[in-house]
């Protein structure tokens, strides 16, 4: 998961299931007071959206 956290080391083909999967993992078991929690989960609700969107 290392390689998401740059934009310079990000795969020419992501697995975004995989990278959307962990993240909804690490929400569900993080606490809704933790510091950057609101952040990724909005994060990731743009990520769903955006999945969904036409193209």
């Amino acid at each position: 998961m290392d390689k998401y956290l740059h934009v310079e080391t990000v795969p020419k083909t992501p697995r975004w299931r995989n990278v959307v999967r962990t993240l909804d993992f690490v929400l569900k078991h993080t606490s809704e007071q933790s510091p950057h929690y609101q952040s990724v989960n909005a994060s990731l609700k743009l990520t769903h959206l955006s999945a969904l969107s036409p193209k």
